[in-house]
């Protein structure tokens, strides 16, 4: 007999319920009905609907997490824009990457404990529009999100980028060991019959920085912010194609910034933390996760302190991890490299900075708002004109919006990765 399902079934269509339902029966979960909730709030999870469904059996209830299509990300899937935020990147990553990385662990004798965190995946379909992913619950293993609204302190952005690190570690080994497989993953993770489709609504991204920068009085500010998010949209083909095929280009996740790590605590201390989210995944250099990491996730302060120790311990742990496998640092991603890297890519990591910032750390409601207000457009222009709007934010979300913008061109400026005489 099939199991029941029932609850809040919005959004999931009849042929995910089957593809439930067949799972659970697959990985011989037992259990006579369950129940499906909303998991977190609106702006944990941005390009999917995340519910929990947990299935009734006789010690206690079993859970896992749901992820299928919101309506947004079934606007863009349809409109073929930004290709790259669907759902086969992640299905891809754990129904084939990910694995295979386990694998190359194994080779090695790492032992479980020590290797790279990833959840369980009890099943995974891309059939259009019935997209779905199963996913181990992690909270039962403790583990929770950190507030996104806190920048986060010294110790934790250690702990993520020891992570980083380790997964980078494991591309470039699968890069290294399995070249096939490697190409093969990319071709299917980059659809670049999409990058004529994305130079069509560029103007977009250059129109959200035209509205970001009449948040600010200071010219100064205002100009860089505009003439850095048309540098970043108008080189960044150009900056692809000439990087296309270098040794030093992995698959990145894209989207390193707090709600895509959870945490265990040892009392209100991060010990752990666990990648998740993997639909921005992409071949770039690591860098790109370096800088969304720093950006995103710290204050101007905490960067001012620690920023070149960050560097180094992120390479020293590469190494680490690289080593492992019988990689050498000093050609697989020399520090020399590195650093060349952080120096090319910042003002490109700058300017996506000032355009995350301005929708990430939005409250709940705000983003509620946003997402209810795409899913409803009738095309890609309405859908772009409901994400440029910066009107109708609470004043505390305006002033966090800006001190971030200000703090991490101020950071850049630090760091020798912008010339302010240059936009006077």
């Amino acid at each position: 007999m099939d199991i029941q399902i029932k609850g809040d079934l919005d959004g999931i269509s009849d042929q995910q319920l089957d593809f439930i339902r067949r799972k659970i029966k697959e990985n011989n979960i037992k259990g006579k009905d369950a129940t499906v909730s909303v998991i977190g709030q609106a702006g944990d999870n941005f390009g999917a609907a995340v519910r929990v469904i947990s299935i009734k059996n006789e010690k206690e209830d079993f859970k896992i997490i749901v992820k299928v299509t919101s309506n947004v990300t079934r606007l863009l899937n349809e409109t073929n824009i930004l290709a790259v935020i669907t759902f086969t990147n992640e299905i891809t990553m754990y129904k084939e990457v990910l694995p295979m990385m386990t694998q190359l662990q194994k080779n090695v004798g790492i032992e479980p404990s020590d290797m790279f965190p990833v959840p369980i995946c009890y099943g995974a379909s891309n059939e259009t529009p019935h997209e779905i992913i199963l996913l181990e619950d992690l909270r039962k293993e403790k583990y929770v999100m950190l507030d996104k609204f806190k920048p986060l302190p010294n110790d934790t952005i250690k702990l993520i980028l020891r992570t980083v690190a380790q997964y980078h570690s494991l591309c470039f080994v699968l890069k290294e060991k399995c070249p096939e497989e490697y190409t093969g993953f990319c071709n299917k993770l980059m659809n670049m019959n999409a990058v004529e489709t994305l130079l069509q609504y560029t103007q977009t991204f250059k129109t959200i920085g035209q509205q970001i920068s009449q948040m600010f009085e200071d010219k100064l500010t205002a100009n860089i912010i505009v003439k850095t998010i048309n540098e970043q949209i108008d080189k960044k083909f150009r900056m692809e194609k000439s990087e296309k095929g270098s040794k030093y280009l992995i698959i990145v996740h894209g989207d390193c910034w707090t709600n895509n790590f959870l945490f265990k605590l040892e009392g209100d201390k991060p010990t752990k933390c666990i990648m998740i989210d993997y639909q921005l995944v992409k071949e770039a250099p690591p860098v790109i996760d370096i800088f969304y990491v720093i950006f995103n996730c710290t204050d101007y302060e905490t960067r001012a302190k620690h920023y070149y120790e960050w560097i180094d311990y992120y390479h020293s742990q590469l190494e680490i991890n690289l080593d492992v496998h019988g990689l050498k640092i000093k050609t697989t991603y020399p520090k020399d490299k590195l650093e060349s890297d952080l120096c090319r890519y910042a003002k490109n990591m700058l300017g996506t900075a000032i355009i995350s910032n301005s929708l990430m750390i939005r409250n709940n409601e705000e983003i509620a708002k946003i997402k209810e207000t795409m899913s409803e457009a009738e095309n890609i222009g309405h859908f772009a004109e409901s994400f440029n709007n910066m009107s109708g934010l609470h004043v505390e979300t305006v002033l966090l919006i800006k001190q971030r913008i200000v703090d991490t061109i101020k950071s850049c400026i630090d760091f020798g990765y912008l010339n302010p005489n240059k936009y006077i």
